[in-house]
């Protein structure tokens, strides 16, 4: 029985042993899973208090009197000059261009039919969503009429239509251009060409004291009062519409620098991986491929220097929004393989614009001056500037405030051209999300505190705003098709016809239809691309090299 009783009392041990460990494990759990929460509520009430103090208006730089004026009249002409390019990629033999039951037989139809075909699907519209839809039509005519009969017209006949055509076009892109900037307070969605004449001029005054004097009208000063009034009628007058007085509540302008920062709440977790996870695997990612990290005032990047004691410009890549330099790997792989191997690449990481917890956004100056100092600093002088998105903008300031250190620029999906229309504004801040890419691009991205911050209370247009005649340098566009940020179409017109007025060499345009915005960083499609983008830099500095040996 001793015996017995002895065994019995060895075996009541392991079992009195284990329901310890396992009250232990319950206890412990327990108290982490406590520690955690209480972790993330002390984040959430961070977040609402980051969020409450961010929000102060930001207090820009005014423009000089007088300049306003001059910029409105640039921005509205680039709407025509838009229009006016479209012909130049107009399918070749095109007759009945964007419109299938018209045809130069039918140039007499009235300007209210011509306008009637040209109106978009959706109820709301801009400029871009039209020539997106136009040019999609324009594909499908020219194939359609290259198996329909041959029509014969006179050539009144057609110069006829095609001067209809013209002005039908054009009335609908002032309309569009207009409505672009204004959305219904009541549902949201942006507020329809076909409803232009419902704006009032209180309403475009609000917009206007928005974007050429950062303040709502009753703040504009008073010796600035008749400048607001001329911008309004200039517009109206543009618009070839009698915008009625007063103020539609119903009608809200987008004003991005002013409006509340659209932000939602991120756990934790989220900024345990962008800011911390998601930066070391950059970090070996990197070494790994022969770059080391540096800091040249507030700017951090990355260099890789090149073989032997060569003189020629470096390459500087500025990212764009997102999770740094990490989703570049095709890009800088090709980089590699591309670039001679004497050439320095740097690669500039934007913290501010990485979905990390940073709220220091660095001014045009002072991005400029860390530039320069950073190729100071490795006996450079000038360099092949590349940006993609964002890091176009970086791009534009150099091109603007110190084109001497640019020796190339490249522009990868850029956003500088055409700022001041409102397609990357929308379509980055206050579109709803209809896709799971936009779905994605809108929690992941667009929606950070610290990332809409940066673009909601530093992202100055007139300072972002590139025009062509800026590009001094030999340069490269590169444009996606269906870019869901950019307004590719509105671009490619654009520069197009600018480079047929200009008669010049120097700017090259690589039109991608297929791809969207950063698409470019993915699968084989985004690195066939990418290998053509990296060859068309390689020839147009060998090109500039050729140019300066005669």
């Amino acid at each position: 029985m001793r015996s017995l009783s002895g065994r019995s009392v060895q075996r009541a041990q392991p079992q009195g042993a284990l329901a310890i460990l396992r009250a232990a494990l319950i206890w412990g759990l327990q108290e982490s899973l406590s520690f955690l929460l209480g972790l993330e509520v002390f984040f959430f009430l961070y977040y609402l208090y980051k969020h409450a103090s961010l929000q102060a208006p930001a207090i820009p730089p005014r423009m000089p009197p007088g300049k306003s004026l001059d910029v409105l009249r640039r921005v509205l002409q680039a709407t025509q000059d838009i229009q006016a390019c479209g012909r130049l990629l107009e399918p070749s033999g095109s007759q009945g261009r964007i419109t299938p039951h018209l045809s130069p037989k039918a140039s007499m139809a009235s300007m209210q039919d011509l306008q009637e075909a040209l109106r978009p699907k959706r109820n709301e519209s801009n400029v871009e969503e039209l020539l997106r839809e136009w040019d999609t039509l324009k594909r499908v005519n020219s194939q359609s009429q290259n198996m329909a009969p041959a029509v014969l017209v006179s050539e009144k006949e057609r110069m006829a239509f095609e001067r209809a055509m013209d002005d039908a076009e054009m009335m609908a892109l002032k309309h569009a251009e207009i409505s672009g900037w204004f959305f219904d307070r009541r549902t949201g969605c942006r507020w329809s060409a076909a409803r232009v004449a419902e704006i009032c001029r209180g309403n475009l005054a609000e917009w206007m004291a928005w974007a050429f004097f950062h303040c709502t009208p009753d703040e504009v000063p008073e010796s600035r009062w008749p400048e607001l009034v001329q911008l309004v009628d200039e517009g109206a007058v543009w618009a070839g519409v009698d915008f009625p007085e007063g103020y539609n509540p119903h009608v809200q302008a987008m004003r991005l620098t002013m409006d509340p920062i659209p932000s939602e709440h991120r756990p934790m977790l989220y900024y345990i991986v962008t800011a911390l996870a998601l930066p070391v695997v950059t970090y070996y990612n990197l070494e790994s491929l022969g770059f080391r990290k540096h800091k040249s005032g507030t700017l951090q990047y990355w260099l890789r220097r090149g073989r032997g004691k060569s003189a020629e410009p470096p390459i500087v890549f500025c990212h764009g929004v997102g999770v740094n330099l990490l989703p570049y790997e095709h890009f800088i792989t090709e980089l590699l393989r591309q670039v001679p191997k004497g050439k320095s690449i740097f690669l500039v990481s934007l913290p501010h614009i990485s979905m990390r917890i940073n709220e220091d956004v660095p001014s045009s100056a002072e991005m400029v001056a860390c530039l320069r100092d950073m190729l100071a600093s490795w006996e450079f002088d000038s360099a092949h500037f590349v940006g993609h998105s964002f890091g176009s903008i970086v791009v534009a300031w150099m091109c603007k405030n110190s084109k001497e250190t640019v020796k190339v620029a490249t522009f990868l999906d850029p956003v500088c051209f055409l700022l001041i229309k409102p397609d990357v504004c929308y379509n980055f801040m206050y579109r709803r999300p209809e896709t799971p890419t936009q779905l994605l691009m809108h929690y992941f991205v667009a929606r950070e505190l610290f990332i809409a911050h940066s673009l909601s209370r530093n992202f100055f247009w007139y300072q972002n705003l590139l025009w062509p005649e800026e590009l001094v340098m030999p340069t490269l566009v590169m444009l996606s098709g269906e870019d869901s940020i950019v307004p590719a179409h509105s671009v490619r017109r654009y520069l197009t016809g600018w480079l047929q007025q200009q008669s010049t060499d120097t700017l090259r345009l690589l039109w991608f239809p297929n791809l969207g915005h950063g698409e470019m960083n993915f699968g084989p499609v985004g690195l066939a691309a990418v290998k053509r983008i990296v060859a068309e830099m390689m020839a147009l500095e060998a090109k500039l090299q050729v140019g300066r040996r005669r």
